[in-house]
C-alpha cells in the first residue's frame, strides 16, 4: 500500500517530521503484523479443514493386496496398497501429503501397518507381505516393538522405503535399518 500517512506543509519543524515518520513506521509495522496474523489464521483454518478430511479418510482406510508372482507365475506374496473410501483425499499421495503437513505420518503408518498385517495374521495368507514405509516411520519405535502388528510377522515382511522424503535427514538410518533386519524384516 503506497498511500501517504500524513500531508506535511513546508516548512516542517524537525520534531513534527520525526514524530510523523516514527508514527508512519509504527503503522506500517502494525499493518505487516496484521497481514501476517491473517495469513496464520488462514493457514490454521486450512489445516483444520485438512485435519477433518484426514480423519474422514483414515476412518475409511482399507488395504488392497496386489499379488506378486515370480517369472514362472508362482505366487511370491502380496504388496499392501493404501486405499480409502474418502472422496476428498482419495488418492494415496494426497493422503500422505496431508499426513506430512499435519505431522501425522507415524499415526497413519501405524494404522496402515496394522491393516496390512491383518490378512497374514487372521487368514494366514501365503507368501511374503511387501509393505511401503514412509522414511519418517523409521523413527517410530512401535515399528519394531515386539507386539507390533508387523513385528510379529517380521520373517514374512519385506519393507520398502518410499521416495516421499529424504532419508539423509535421519541421523541413525543405518542403525534403524539394522534394527529391522535383526527383527527379521527384509529390506527392498
Amino acid at each position: 500500500d503506497q498511500r501517504a500517512y500524513k500531508d506535511l506543509l513546508k516548512p516542517v519543524a524537525g520534531d513534527c517530521l520525526e514524530e510523523s515518520v516514527t508514527r508512519a513506521v509504527q503503522l506500517r509495522q502494525l499493518a505487516q503484523l496484521r497481514r501476517q496474523a491473517m495469513e496464520v489464521m488462514r493457514e490454521q483454518a486450512a489445516d483444520d479443514e485438512l485435519g477433518r478430511a484426514f480423519t474422514h479418510a483414515t476412518a475409511g482406510l482399507w488395504m488392497a493386496f496386489q499379488p506378486i508372482v515370480d517369472r514362472r507365475g508362482a505366487l511370491v506374496g502380496h504388496e499392501a496398497l493404501l486405499r480409502t473410501k474418502s472422496d476428498v483425499l482419495r488418492r494415496p499421495p494426497q493422503l500422505l501429503d496431508a499426513a506430512e503437513r499435519l505431522g501425522r505420518v507415524q499415526t497413519l503408518g501405524r494404522q496402515l501397518r496394522a491393516a496390512a498385517a491383518e490378512p497374514l495374521r487372521d487368514r494366514g495368507a501365503a507368501g511374503c507381505l511387501f509393505v511401503n514405509l514412509h522414511p519418517l516411520e523409521l523413527v517410530d519405535d512401535e515399528l519394531v516393538a515386539v507386539d507390533s502388528p508387523l513385528a510379529t510377522l517380521a520373517e514374512r515382511v519385506v519393507v520398502e522405503l518410499t521416495e516421499r522424503a529424504r532419508v539423509d535427514s535421519l541421523h541413525d538410518l543405518r542403525e534403524r535399518i539394522a534394527g529391522l533386519r535383526e527383527r527379521g524384516f527384509r529390506i527392498a
